[in-house]
């Protein structure tokens, strides 16, 4: 079977973090092209938000279970972009700074 490259790996992941945007509430709209320092752009209406997505792909670490955080290039920095990380050794979404973690397999959020 012939493995999938990392561009298309990251399209999926993209796709489940928009599901899994929509289904807490946020609205969202993708960036089409394949290069920015977005990925997707979300309202929270009930706060009145916009938010600036990166989403990122990891893997904690073996040894301590750390995940670690990438760094922001310093447009992301200027734009205040959120990392929206995702553990596919989990299938868990974080928020960059550990807030919120929603596990779609058993689709409840802690």
């Amino acid at each position: 079977m012939v493995g999938i490259c990392a561009s298309r790996k990251g399209d999926i992941t993209e796709i489940k973090a928009l599901s899994y945007l929509l289904d807490n509430g946020f609205e969202v709209f993708r960036n089409e092209s394949s290069t920015g320092p977005v990925d997707i752009v979300a309202l929270d209406i009930v706060n009145n938000k916009v938010i600036l997505i990166d989403v990122k792909t990891i893997s904690p670490a073996k040894s301590t279970g750390i995940i670690p955080i990438p760094n922001k290039t310093e447009i992301q920095q200027k734009l205040d972009v959120q990392f929206l990380i995702y553990d596919k050794n989990t299938n868990t979404f974080t928020w960059e700074e550990g807030e919120w973690v929603y596990d779609n397999e058993q689709g409840s959020s802690t």
